[in-house]
């Protein structure tokens, strides 16, 4: 590429600014200094950084840098994900290694949009790099602020962002979903990783949840494969859906083991009683009880009370939700000491939560009207952790049943 004076002159702007605002580069001016003579530039086509942590120089094309200048100045770094300049957005993602090689290497997911926008998934972007210096986001040799990354690049018209930020990330959602449905890529928000952190207290905590026995394998169940999809989910909307399905799966179980057992106890009664109209109106009444009990909400009560360990599990709960359970109970705490019949009470209010925000999720875009017992959205997270365990107790606990109990048994 040829060097003209003009070009020379805003890629000394560009590359000044750098030695002046980042002691990095400043370490490597020699490397990014330009004299003012255009005819020492000749054929040049690339630039050459050394970023903080790497290994080796970036290469930057001319053109590409000649775009980034005015940019540089205003980089702001929204949260560890979005890095924002004063005309371009950059939402930091990532896939498995062989997807993201097949990013790099085989598609092109440039799109330009009616109102002017552009659309791009960028490796190595350099503002995304300049943040991470910023951020000290590295270890010398281990981890880069620059190889490590890729991102969408949201490109704005006339040098300005030009929607609202909810519009960005609706943007952002929506080519994140045009790009899976086509190519079948799912690309998860990923952000700028800090190395630094204790090594030693890493290694020590990684020992004491080190696994050393695994325990016997039980049978496999239809509730493993639900297990191993929800903890593969990121969503935690997604995931508490997930675990859900695993309690609505057994919970027919627990009702079918209940009702068999409450209709054997009024046959027992036949034996001493006279067989007359009230004896079988109160067959039916028992038949319709039973019936209830198949209603969604009666569905998770019955798989609380029955299937895991309810005072195990508890202490995974989100405080919002323990706060009002320990209120209803009058309890400062729910140990093995507790009255059976508060801690039916503690694990009847859990289950009513949990279907509650269950249909919250479901219905949330139906004109879906809250009853005051969802768990809040900012304790999804905390909430899962407690169905994981629960989820993991009921899928053991299906296991051990007797063959005439499960789920083929009794369809």
């Amino acid at each position: 590429m040829k060097i003209d004076k003009e070009i020379l002159t805003e890629l000394k702007k560009g590359c000044d600014y750098l030695i002046k605002n980042y002691s990095h580069f400043r370490d490597y001016r020699d490397e990014i200094e330009f004299t003012d003579n255009p005819d020492e530039y000749e054929d040049f086509d690339e630039i050459y950084f050394y970023f903080p942590g790497e290994q080796d120089h970036t290469k930057v094309h001319v053109s590409t840098f000649l775009r980034l200048v005015d940019e540089i100045p205003t980089l702001e770094i929204v949260n560890k994900g979005r890095i924002r300049t004063q005309s371009l957005s950059y939402q930091i993602v990532a896939a498995d290694p062989e997807e993201e090689h097949i990013i790099k290497n085989y598609h092109d997911f440039s799109l330009s949009l009616d109102n002017g926008i552009h659309l791009d998934i960028v490796d190595k972007p350099f503002i995304v790099g300049l943040a991470a210096t910023k951020l000290e986001a590295y270890e010398n040799d281990i981890w880069g602020t620059i190889s490590p990354y890729l991102a969408i690049e949201i490109d704005y018209p006339n040098s300005k962002k030009t929607i609202t930020n909810e519009e960005e990330e609706d943007l952002v959602k929506s080519y994140l979903f045009e790009i899976a449905d086509s190519s079948g890529i799912s690309l998860k928000y990923s952000q700028i990783h800090n190395p630094d952190f204790d090594y030693e207290a890493f290694e020590r905590e990684m020992k004491e949840k080190a696994v050393e026995n695994l325990r016997d394998l039980e049978s496999y169940n239809e509730g493993m494969r639900l297990f191993l999809s929800a903890l593969q989910i990121e969503d935690p909307q997604l995931k508490l859906l997930n675990f859900y399905k695993i309690l609505e799966h057994f919970a027919p179980v627990v009702v079918n083991i209940e009702g068999n057992e409450l209709m054997r106890k009024k046959l027992d009664t036949a034996q001493s009683q006279k067989l007359d109209g009230d004896f079988i109106r109160s067959i039916f009444d028992l038949a319709r009880t039973y019936e209830d009990k198949f209603r969604d909400e009666e569905l998770i009560k019955s798989i609380f009370n029955e299937s895991f360990d309810f005072i195990g599990p508890f202490k995974y709960l989100p405080d919002s939700i323990k706060k009002k359970v320990k209120s209803q109970i009058n309890l400062q705490n729910l140990s093995y000491d507790t009255d059976s019949e508060k801690v039916s009470i503690a694990s009847n209010m859990v289950s009513k939560i949990l279907y509650a925000t269950r249909n919250r999720v479901v219905h949330s875009k139906s004109n879906f009207s809250t009853n005051g017992n969802e768990c809040p959205m900012s304790d999804l997270n905390k909430f899962n952790e407690f169905l994981r365990n629960a989820t993991s107790q009921t899928i053991r606990w299906y296991s051990r049943l007797p063959q005439h109990q499960k789920l083929k048994s009794i369809e």
